[in-house]
C-alpha cells in the first residue's frame, strides 16, 4: 500500500477540546486496503507533541464512506488527545483535514477541517490542549493577537479566539455572512457577502473586542483598502487542492 508520509518539523503551542465528536476508532492500515482506499498521513513535531493526521479517502465513490480521518496528539510518548471523524462528506468542494502551508504564530498550532457543511478550526497549545470551534479559514491580525475564523458552511459563523489569554472571544452562528477581515480605524472589520455573488458596497460588521459582538457599520464602497486585509490562512487560494488529504495532479478530478 502506497502511503504519502509528510513530515513536517515546527516550533508552535495551541489548544482546549469542544465539540462532540464520532466514538474514536484506531486508525488501522490493513481495514484500507489499496485497490479501494488511498491514505494520506502527516506527522508533526510541534515542541514535545507529536501531531499525527491519518486520512482515508475512498477511491469508489461515496460508501460506505467517502473521506474517514484520525487526528491524534502524544506528549513525549502518551497519547492526550484523539479525534475521529467517521465519514466526511465532501460537499462539492475541499474536504478533509488542511494545515495552512505557514502557522501564524510559535506558540499555537493551527488546523481546518472541511466538508459536511461544518466546517471546524482546531487551535493546539503547546501542552497539547485542543480549542476545538466551527471555522474553517481563517485570519490572523497584524500583531498576531487575534484569530478571526469564518464558518465553512451553508450557515454563517465566526469564530474569534485571543492567543494571548488563550480564550475563545466569539463562536457562533450569524445572520450576516461575513467576507475577508481587515483593520481600519482600529477596529477589526469584514465585508458582507450577499450569497448572489455580490459584495456589499455600504454594510460591513466589525468585531467590537470590549462587548464581543459584531455590529454594522455603514462606511462608502471604497472605505477599505488592500493594504487593511489581514493575511489569510488556508483560504481557497492558500491551502493544498486535495480531497480527504490527497493532493489533486494536473489533470485529476
Amino acid at each position: 500500500m502506497k502511503t504519502i508520509l509528510i513530515s513536517v518539523l515546527t516550533f508552535l503551542t495551541t489548544v482546549s477540546f469542544g465539540q462532540n465528536s464520532d466514538k474514536f476508532e484506531p486508525f488501522r492500515q490493513s481495514d484500507y486496503p489499496e485497490e479501494k482506499y488511498q491514505i494520506t498521513s502527516e506527522s508533526i513535531v510541534f515542541r514535545n507533541l507529536l501531531i499525527e493526521i491519518q486520512q482515508v479517502r475512498n477511491k469508489s465513490g461515496y460508501e460506505p464512506f467517502s473521506c474517514r480521518a484520525w487526528l491524534t496528539i502524544n506528549n513525549n510518548g502518551k497519547s492526550i488527545y484523539q479525534r475521529f471523524f467517521k465519514s466526511i462528506d465532501a460537499v462539492g468542494s475541499c474536504y478533509g483535514i488542511f494545515i495552512p502551508l505557514s502557522q501564524p504564530r510559535n506558540d499555537y498550532f493551527i488546523l481546518s477541517k472541511l466538508g459536511d457543511y461544518d466546517g471546524r478550526i482546531f487551535i493546539i497549545d503547546t501542552k497539547g490542549n485542543v480549542t476545538e470551534k466551527l471555522g474553517g479559514q481563517f485570519y490572523v491580525s497584524k500583531d498576531k493577537r487575534y484569530l478571526f475564523s469564518d464558518y465553512d458552511s451553508d450557515e454563517s459563523g465566526l469564530t474569534v479566539f485571543d492567543f494571548t489569554t488563550g480564550q475563545t472571544l466569539f463562536s457562533e452562528t450569524i445572520t450576516p455572512r461575513l467576507f475577508e477581515w481587515y483593520y481600519k480605524d482600529n477596529k477589526f472589520i469584514s465585508r458582507v457577502d450577499l450569497s448572489n455573488g455580490q459584495i456589499s458596497s455600504t454594510d460591513y460588521y466589525y468585531f467590537d473586542l470590549s462587548t464581543k459582538k459584531l455590529i454594522l457599520s455603514k462606511h462608502n464602497k471604497d472605505y477599505l483598502k488592500p493594504e487593511d486585509k489581514l493575511t489569510p490562512y488556508n483560504d481557497n487560494n492558500t491551502r493544498r487542492f486535495c480531497n480527504c488529504g490527497l493532493e489533486i495532479q494536473p489533470g485529476q478530478k
